[in-house]
């Protein structure tokens, strides 16, 4: 059925679809667009490749950042609790912590 069907749209009576006279323009449309497809997701493959090693190195600063963060905060809360409060402050390109006795 289908194949006469092909046949008798093929030769200019009727089509399948408004869009696609027969199957053979349906399913060649579809390849069309899975290749497009197919080259759209090979193009955002590479550039994850290429970002890759700065997304790395960037997400391990972070990580060393929230760690040494993290540090601090709890420096500080033990130091409050024994009694002692600290000041932080620039000292050229330095900065410096003092402690002094609460």
């Amino acid at each position: 059925d289908r194949v006469r069907n092909e046949e008798i749209w093929a030769s200019g009576q009727g089509h399948l679809l408004p869009n696609f006279r027969t199957y053979s323009d349906l399913y060649r449309d579809k390849e069309t667009r899975q290749k497009a497809l197919k080259e759209q997701l090979q193009k955002q493959k590479a550039a994850i490749q290429t970002n890759e090693p700065k997304a790395m190195e960037q997400r391990k600063k972070f990580e060393e950042l929230a760690k040494l963060l993290g540090a601090k905060v709890k420096s500080s809360s033990k130091l409050a609790e024994v009694g002692f409060s600290s000041s932080e402050f620039s000292m050229g390109d330095a900065k410096v912590m003092r402690l002094d006795l609460a």
